[in-house]
C-alpha cells in the first residue's frame, strides 16, 4: 500500500511538473523539480512508462520529450530510456545518430536477450515492451533495409539476429552502432588462440635429388594465431623406398640403398596477406631440421649405421577456410632449401617442394566463440 502510493505520488510529481513545463515552455522548472526528487530510479522508470504511454494514447506526443530528458537524467543511459530515444525520434522524423549513446551494443544484447517481467508490480514494464514494440513495428514499414531506421524498427519490433546481419551487409556509415559493432568483432577475433592440425600430402624431389624419387608426407602442426600473425611448430614423417637405389659412402666406401624414412621437426611463421573471416591466405617461412637413416647398422662387419642430416629453410604459401569458429581445412605449398651433404656421406643436391592438404581446430577463449557466434559475424 506504501509502495502504491509512493508510486501515485511520483507519478503526479512527474506530470504536473512536464504539464508546467510544457504550458510554460520552461525546461528549467522540470531540472530543478528532477534534481530535487527524491524518488529513486525505479520509481521514476514505472512513472515516466506510464507518463510515455498515457501520452501517446491522448496525442499529446510533443510532450514525450520532456518525459525522456526527466527519465534520462534520473536514471542515465538506461536500456528502456535509449530504446524509447531512437524510436520516438523515429517517430518524429528527427532521428540522427546523436540520439544513440556510447555503450549502445550491450544496450542492444540487453534487449535482445530481455525477459517478461512476471511479478504483478511489474506487469506495467511488459505493458511499456510492448508498447514499443507496437511502435516499432509501425514505423518499420516506412522504411527500406538500406536506412538505419529501419534496422532500430525491426530490431525493437522483434529483438532478433537480423540486426547484425543488416550491419554487415550495408555498414550504415557514420553510424555508432556499426562503429561499435566491428570495434567489438575486432577486438573478438584479434585475441590469441592455439590450433591445432594433421597433414598429409607430397614431397617433390628436384635436381640431383630426383634419385630419392617422390614420397608421401604426413604430419601434425600445433601454434598460436594472434590477428594475422602465425607462428606453429610441425612435425612431418616421410616413407616408402626410393624407387632406385642410390649411393651412400660409409667409411670411405661406396654402398647402395634404398630407405628414405625421413623425420622433418620445423618452425614455421605466417603472414596473412587475406583476412577474410571464412577465407585466409599467407605467405610462410621457416627454419627446421630432418634427416633419414640410409644405412643401418652392419653387426657383422662391425659398421655403424649412416644417417643423412640437413637443415630445412623454407618459403611458401596457404590457404585456410574457414568451415566453422572451430573447425578449417586447407592446404599449403612450399619449397625447402637443404643439403644432403653436410656429413659427406653422398652428393645429391636440390631443392624439394612439398604440397599438403590440412584439417585443423582452433583451440580458442569458448569466450571468444561465443561472443562472435552472438554477433552472427559472417554467420558463425
Amino acid at each position: 500500500m506504501i509502495k502504491h502510493t509512493r508510486n501515485l505520488i511520483c507519478l503526479i510529481v512527474i506530470l504536473s511538473s512536464i504539464h508546467s513545463v510544457v504550458a510554460q515552455n520552461r525546461m528549467d522548472s522540470l531540472m530543478f523539480v528532477m534534481n530535487k526528487s527524491r524518488y529513486k530510479c525505479e520509481d521514476v522508470t514505472v512513472q515516466s512508462m506510464q507518463a510515455i504511454m498515457n501520452y501517446y494514447q491522448s496525442g499529446q506526443k510533443d510532450s514525450v520529450s520532456a518525459v525522456l530528458e526527466f527519465w534520462e537524467r534520473k536514471c542515465g543511459n538506461i536500456e528502456a530510456v535509449q530504446r524509447t530515444k531512437i524510436l520516438y525520434a523515429i517517430d518524429n522524423n528527427r532521428y540522427h545518430d546523436a540520439v544513440v549513446d556510447d555503450g549502445i551494443l550491450e544496450l542492444v544484447f540487453e534487449y535482445k536477450y530481455l525477459e517478461p517481467d512476471t511479478l504483478p508490480e511489474e506487469n506495467l514494464k511488459e505493458q511499456y515492451n510492448r508498447f514499443t514494440r507496437q511502435l516499432a513495428e509501425k514505423n518499420r514499414l516506412r522504411f527500406s533495409e538500406e536506412r538505419i531506421e529501419y534496422v532500430w524498427c525491426d530490431f525493437y519490433s522483434s529483438g532478433s539476429n537480423n540486426i547484425f546481419y543488416y550491419i554487415q551487409q550495408y555498414r550504415y556509415p557514420d553510424s555508432k552502432l556499426t562503429e561499435e559493432y566491428f570495434r567489438s568483432v575486432e577486438k573478438e577475433r584479434s585475441k590469441r588462440y592455439l590450433h591445432f592440425a594433421l597433414t598429409a600430402g607430397t614431397w617433390i624431389p628436384t635436381g640431383g635429388l630426383t634419385v630419392f624419387g617422390v614420397h608421401p608426407e604426413v604430419g601434425f602442426m600445433v601454434g598460436f594465431k594472434y590477428k594475422r600473425w602465425s607462428c606453429d611448430m610441425n612435425v612431418n614423417f616421410r616413407f616408402l623406398k626410393t624407387p632406385d637405389s642410390y649411393s651412400v659412402i660409409r667409411y670411405d666406401f661406396t654402398e647402395q640403398s634404398r630407405r628414405f624414412n625421413a623425420v622433418h621437426v620445423g618452425f614455421d611463421v605466417g603472414y596473412d596477406l587475406l583476412y577474410l573471416p571464412k577465407h585466409k591466405v599467407a605467405i610462410l617461412g621457416g627454419v627446421g631440421y630432418e634427416g633419414f637413416n640410409a644405412l643401418k647398422r652392419d653387426n657383422a662387419a662391425q659398421l655403424g649405421p649412416v644417417n643423412i642430416n640437413t637443415y630445412n629453410i623454407n618459403f611458401g604459401g596457404a590457404y585456410t577456410y574457414h568451415i566453422n569458429a572451430s573447425y578449417y581445412v586447407g592446404f599449403t605449398a612450399k619449397c625447402h632449401f637443404v643439403d644432403y651433404t653436410m656429413n659427406e656421406a653422398m652428393s645429391y643436391s636440390g631443392v624439394p617442394f612439398t604440397l599438403k592438404l590440412k584439417t585443423g581446430w582452433l583451440i580458442h577463449d569458448w569466450h571468444k566463440s561465443d561472443r562472435l557466434h552472438e554477433l552472427r559475424y559472417k554467420n558463425l
